[in-house]
């Protein structure tokens, strides 16, 4: 990455990972899906406050992808002052959407929290279809209203009631457009800058908003336990590396909106593994709304083309 280009052609040029096989794409959303899947398993496994989590989260990311980004081919393609403010914008978004998510769990229930970000697919679709112009079929936007549709089923049995569940819904559907919008200008940005650079960028500006933000609340950022930091490194690698940064990789060749709402099967990647590690079955709502969500995925993938 450097901040001047002696060929300045090669500084519009697209990324370097196109054109991508349709099953190649699809491919990396599921390995995506698997990951992100992985997050609140691991969170449960730690003590540490959650906008602790997601620094580390961020920050660890970061670091471990910096030398692979800085070595990664077409890294010096791009010149850093013409793309670095819309990367970082992109940062203190996913920022604000980890904090936005996580403070609503002070005040609602976890299930109200999870529908109500989870409509963030049904944003990212209105801005492809009338602010993008995206090409969009029939058939993916009957996909993602399935899958939005199945997320709300699986948490419409625990929704929160009260004084303070407002609060708390309001704060979520902040999350939801916090995190929109973290991915329609990652759908803009990674025409022209590659994968690696840009997560690199991302993440460090988003632990660098949730360090502030957590100085601002007096949440401590050190010290914790051994079993804590190698949950902090789980969730950096893990979710983050092998989740997040394969839908950023993704956005390059596909709609935001598509990638949007392949992160509606974390829920249903969660639930398997806690059945399978925590030996918490799912109800007879989740399975339903699981269900939905999946046939909404495959749905809304069906017609892509890339």
């Amino acid at each position: 990455m450097n901040d001047q280009d002696p060929h300045p052609d090669t500084a519009a040029r697209p990324a370097p990972d196109r054109p991508v096989p349709r099953s190649t794409v699809i491919a990396a959303l599921a390995v995506g899906i698997a990951g992100i899947s992985f997050a609140s398993i691991l969170v449960l496994l730690s003590a540490a406050p959650a906008i602790t989590l997601a620094f580390y989260r961020m920050f660890l990311a970061a670091a471990i992808l910096w030398p692979f980004a800085a070595v990664s081919k077409g890294s010096q393609g791009f010149r850093l002052r013409e793309h670095g403010l819309a990367m970082a914008a992109s940062g203190v978004f996913l920022a604000g959407h980890f904090y936005t998510w996580n403070l609503s769990l002070r005040y609602t229930s976890v299930a109200s929290s999870v529908v109500l970000v989870d409509i963030h697919p049904l944003f990212v679709l209105a801005a492809d279809v009338f602010l993008y112009r995206e090409n969009i079929s029939h058939r993916h936007v009957a996909g993602v209203l399935l899958a939005v549709l199945g997320s709300i089923v699986v948490g419409a049995g625990d929704f929160g009631l009260g004084g303070q569940a407002f609060c708390g819904d309001l704060l979520a559907v902040a999350g939801a457009m916090f995190v929109s919008v973290y991915l329609l200008i990652g759908r803009r940005v990674r025409q022209a800058v590659p994968a690696l650079p840009y997560a690199v960028v991302v993440y460090g500006t988003a632990a660098a908003v949730l360090a502030a933000a957590s100085l601002i609340e007096h949440v401590p950022l050190w010290p914790y336990s051994t079993r804590d930091v190698m949950v902090f490194l789980g969730l950096a690698v893990i979710p983050t590396i092998f989740g997040h940064t394969l839908f950023n990789w993704a956005l390059a060749v596909v709609p935001a909106s598509l990638v949007s709402v392949t992160i509606l099967g974390e829920p249903v990647g969660a639930t398997i593994l806690a059945a399978l590690v925590l030996h918490e079955w799912p109800s007879a709502s989740q399975l339903a709304g699981g269900a939905l969500i999946l046939f909404g995925l495959v749905t809304a993938m069906r017609q892509e083309k890339t």
